[in-house]
């Protein structure tokens, strides 16, 4: 396997393990699998075989992915929004009229500037 291939299973569930700062043996503990197995399967090196989705599941539960993350390793992509979709969005949106004014963002003033350098910010 490539050292980075994103569309390979193995990669993407090693990518999520160092982004957690697990070891191996610390994800196969906390996965209930053999750390030899799930060495196989980050290096994309399981012999005529394809993990099942169970054992798949078990390491996200012990990485604690989100459903993005959930996403990610499974490789699901969205197909991009209807137009009737768009409409339907922008609508509900809309209907949030009740919600506050949003928030006005100043630069963060520091502490060596004049009172005219900071009245400029204002």
């Amino acid at each position: 396997m490539p050292p980075s291939d994103p569309h390979n299973l193995g990669w993407r569930l090693r990518v999520l393990r160092t982004r957690r700062a697990l070891t191996l043996v610390e994800l196969a503990q906390r996965a209930g699998l053999d750390v030899s197995y799930l060495s196989r399967l980050e290096r994309d090196a399981l012999q005529n075989a394809k993990p099942k989705p169970d054992t798949i599941n078990k390491v996200l539960d012990a990485l604690q992915a989100t459903n993005a993350e959930m996403e990610a390793i499974y490789h699901v992509e969205r197909p991009p929004l209807t137009p009737d979709e768009i409409r339907a969005q922008i609508e509900a949106l809309s209907s949030l009229e009740d919600a506050p004014e949003p928030v006005a963002l100043r630069a963060k003033v520091g502490c060596h500037e004049s009172a005219s350098e900071r009245q400029a910010y204002l």
